[in-house]
């Protein structure tokens, strides 16, 4: 896969994921690019502490927090508190369905990068 430095831009913008609901709400993530430029230095520091600790490494814990990293923003049902990376993590932790569709979403390129029309 190839990337257009050009586009780099639209990679650091958010783009919103709707959540299914029963409520009848409008339930969304706002979620950026797995090319977003601050989620590289968050991968890297993730990595770097799960290296220096002893911890037995929980995959799912783990892709939870690298997913947190790119959610910027939501509206979710109040209980689940403000958008800070420690209630996105426990949510996507909690329901890893919703991980795997902010992963989904964040590495289809196409979700961020608008083409231009050749006519």
């Amino acid at each position: 896969m190839s990337l257009n430095y050009l586009k780099r831009a639209q990679c650091n913008s958010a783009r919103k994921l709707l959540l299914d609901s029963d409520d009848k709400e409008e339930h969304f993530l706002m979620v950026t690019s797995l090319h977003y430029d601050a989620f590289a230095d968050t991968k890297h520091k993730i990595y770097s502490e799960l290296a220096e600790t002893d911890q037995k490494f929980d995959k799912d814990k783990t892709h939870a927090r690298l997913m947190a990293a790119l959610v910027v923003d939501w509206c979710v049902p109040e209980e689940f508190g403000e958008c800070t990376p420690e209630n996105v993590e426990k949510l996507l932790y909690e329901y890893p369905q919703i991980a795997d569709g902010v992963d989904t979403f964040a590495t289809n390129t196409k979700n961020f990068v608008e083409k231009k029309s050749k006519h």
